[in-house]
C-alpha cells in the first residue's frame, strides 16, 4: 500500500510540475492575419513590402524575437521575463521600458514608447498578451495600445513553421 502511494504521489506531484512549466516560444512563425480597432471600428493593418514573421529564441527567462519584415529591416528585441521594468535599447534615441512575466500560461508584455521625434513628441503605451494554442501550433498575440491619436487593439495570429 505505501509503495502504490508514493507511486502514485510521483505520478502526479511530477505531472503537475510538467503541466506547470510555461510554454516555449521558440521556432519560426509566419502571420496568418492581423485585425485592429481603431476608435471603435475595424481596420485592416497593412504595410507593403512587409513579410510577416518572426524567429522566436526562448531560453529559461530570455525571449529574442528577429522580426521577419523586409520594410522593418529585421529587427530584434529582446525580453527579460522576470516583471522588472527594463530599457531596451533602440536607434531612435527614445525611451522604451518593459516588462514581462508570466500569468499563468500566458505571457505579459508591457511596453512604453516616449521621446522627441522629426514629427514632434511621442507617448505610446502597450500592452500584449502572448499565448499558444494547446497543440503549440498557433501563437496569438492580443495587443492594445494608447497614444495621442487614441486607443487600438490588434489581435496578431501566427502559424509555426518550425
Amino acid at each position: 500500500m505505501k509503495k502504490a502511494f508514493c507511486m502514485l504521489w510521483l505520478l502526479f506531484g511530477f505531472g503537475h510540475l510538467v503541466l506547470a512549466a510555461e510554454p516555449d516560444f521558440s521556432g519560426t512563425w509566419a502571420m496568418l492575419h492581423e485585425n485592429g480597432i481603431l476608435h471603435g471600428k475595424s481596420v485592416a493593418i497593412e504595410a507593403p513590402n512587409a513579410d510577416y514573421g518572426m524567429i522566436i529564441t526562448h531560453t529559461g527567462d530570455r525571449l529574442v524575437v528577429e522580426s521577419q519584415c523586409v520594410k522593418c529591416g529585421n529587427p530584434v528585441r529582446e525580453y527579460i521575463i522576470d516583471g522588472k521594468e527594463r530599457n531596451m535599447p533602440n536607434k531612435e534615441n527614445l525611451v522604451t521600458p518593459y516588462s514581462a512575466k508570466w500569468d499563468g500560461q500566458a505571457l505579459i508584455i508591457k511596453k512604453g514608447v516616449s521621446g522627441a521625434t522629426p514629427f514632434g513628441p511621442v507617448t505610446l503605451t502597450e500592452r500584449q498578451v502572448w499565448a499558444l494554442s494547446d497543440d503549440k501550433q498557433v501563437l496569438t498575440i492580443a495587443s492594445s495600445s494608447t497614444s495621442a491619436s487614441g486607443e487600438m487593439t490588434t489581435m496578431q495570429v501566427y502559424k509555426r513553421l518550425q
